[in-house]
């Protein structure tokens, strides 16, 4: 292994060859500093790694099976880091009971086979903002260090299978600073994925502040683990069920469902934009696209929907000459299945929310922008692993989550 003397000398030299070189192409001369000294981390870093020994724990350890594990001899092995590749060496030891060998060290020093914390941080973070041939490139073009298209693949996803854990137990979810005071914003949507043969619905939630504090959630498949994860992350943030909570939604039962299970005590509110979508979406069926008619009905009524409420619009609409039609009876359905979540009104005067950008945000930025590109299908599991990892990413999770993987 490298000496502390030797590793200043090769630096020295490193300094005076680049100091001589001809400074004309900047471009070339940065990747060429860039590239050196990225050696000489890599150097130090064996030394540093070294420090620890080889890891060696007896003629025999137990084994994670249970049986006895014995030294069979010192091996080197090849680890990625930040740093660029180095050479570790340590005492390998093989269990006769499950055929399987294992150094002490690796796991002492959160190596997992041969990457390093920090590089399999860096190329989740890459993958999961990128297609994984994109991010490899980009991993090599910001970092100088060569990592494959199928390894960012492989990492994102293992990192993805913990962050699947961690953002259901809600292990990372508590804020620095908890707001003392509401209300806090519950909301829930569903977006549809592009799987291998077909397609399937991500639910996603968030729990938002108006000052900035957001934490998303999502499952691939049904509304009940998705409530679960939103309670727990609740919970996690400080959130009493003495604060204000208010539930805001697209009017869809499963959203409404959750609410009662999960947050029992909040307020439900349908988003103002689904609400008077509805409006218009009758509107079009009844008197045609663009016609002058329909333009003054839903003006109208999204009017009295703003100003008076729910109750106001479905007594307006069952005097309609037009309640017969099906789409007004699907609008009444709609109003009176939601009315009491549309007090708009009252909802103005305290001061509340009636939106649900948020989630319609989240949708795109947790689902969309990564899963969705042109040609893309992904099995279950790897969909999964992508957006919970996206979710930790933008929730302000990613430091802690990756905290304790190095823990």
């Amino acid at each position: 292994m490298l000496n502390v003397t030797s590793f200043v000398q090769n630096v020295q030299s490193v300094i005076e060859n680049l100091l001589t070189a001809d400074p004309s192409d900047m471009r070339r001369m940065e990747q060429a500093v860039r590239d050196r000294f990225l050696a000489l981390a890599g150097q130090a870093m064996e030394m540093v790694y070294g420090r620890y020994g080889k890891g060696y724990e007896g003629a025999s350890r137990t084994c994670d099976c249970g049986g006895t594990a014995r030294y069979v001899g010192d091996r080197v092995r090849e680890v990625q880091t930040l740093c660029g590749p180095i050479a570790l060496k340590r005492a390998w030891y093989h269990c006769p009971t499950c055929r399987h060998g294992r150094a002490p060290l690796e796991r002492a020093l959160k190596i997992d086979h041969r990457w390093s914390p920090g590089i399999r941080e860096m190329v989740a973070l890459a993958g999961v903002g990128l297609p994984y041939e994109r991010a490899a490139d980009m991993i090599r073009r910001l970092s100088g260090v060569a990592v494959s298209s199928t390894s960012t693949e492989k990492l994102t996803e293992a990192a993805g299978r913990r962050a699947i854990g961690a953002m259901a137990e809600a292990r990372h979810a508590a804020p620095k600073v908890l707001p003392k005071k509401g209300p806090f914003y519950v909301m829930m949507d569903g977006v549809m994925t592009p799987l291998r043969g077909r397609w399937a619905e991500t639910k996603l939630g968030v729990i938002t502040h108006k000052n900035g504090l957001r934490r998303y959630v999502a499952h691939l498949g049904g509304p009940e683990p998705l409530g679960r994860m939103l309670r727990r992350t609740a919970a996690a943030m400080g959130i009493k069920k003495t604060q204000e909570v208010v539930v805001v939604g697209d009017g869809a039962r499963w959203i409404w469902n959750q609410a009662r299970d999960n947050f029992p005590g909040a307020r439900q509110i349908v988003d103002w934009y689904h609400a008077s979508q509805h409006i218009g979406d009758a509107a079009r069926q009844v008197f045609g696209e663009g016609a002058p008619r329909g333009h003054t009905w839903t003006s109208r009524l999204r009017d009295l929907l703003w100003k008076e409420g729910g109750q106001a619009v479905l007594e307006s609409l069952k005097r309609s000459k037009y309640m017969s039609r099906q789409p007004v009876l699907q609008l009444i359905e709609y109003i009176h299945n939601n009315v009491s979540r549309m007090n708009y009104p009252l909802y103005r005067r305290l001061g509340l929310d009636v939106g649900s950008g948020p989630v319609e945000s989240g949708c795109k930025q947790v689902v969309q922008a990564r899963l969705k590109g042109a040609g893309m299908r992904w099995t279950e599991s790897d969909a999964q692993c992508v957006t919970a990892l996206r979710c930790l990413y933008l929730s302000d999770q990613w430091d802690a989550f990756w905290k304790h993987e190095a823990a």
